[in-house]
């Protein structure tokens, strides 16, 4: 197989736990993070999984739904995802 170096980088920096720590991080910045966000700005492919696998680690995350307005302005039921302990968590 002959990849090149930057092939082969873009590859390793898409693993779940590369997708794991982009959500992580994001989650410990903002607080909370919607699905689509994850999607698209942090190419996490399947959000729903990388917050399970979060929580078996220990992170204490919560989700709710909400109505999130997408770039049409059309709005969209989906999952908000929140850091519990953050100062954007409504308890």
């Amino acid at each position: 197989m002959n990849l090149r170096p930057w092939k082969a980088r873009l590859i390793m920096i898409d693993t779940a736990t590369a997708q794991r720590q982009r959500v992580l991080d994001a989650l410990k910045l903002a607080g909370e993070i919607a699905t689509t966000e994850c999607q698209e700005h942090l190419r996490v492919k399947n959000p729903a999984l990388r917050m399970f696998e979060l929580r078996a680690l220990g992170w204490p995350i919560d989700a709710v739904r909400r109505c999130i307005r997408d770039k049409d302005g059309v709005c969209r039921l989906q999952l908000v995802y929140m850091l519990r302990g953050s100062l954007n968590h409504a308890e």
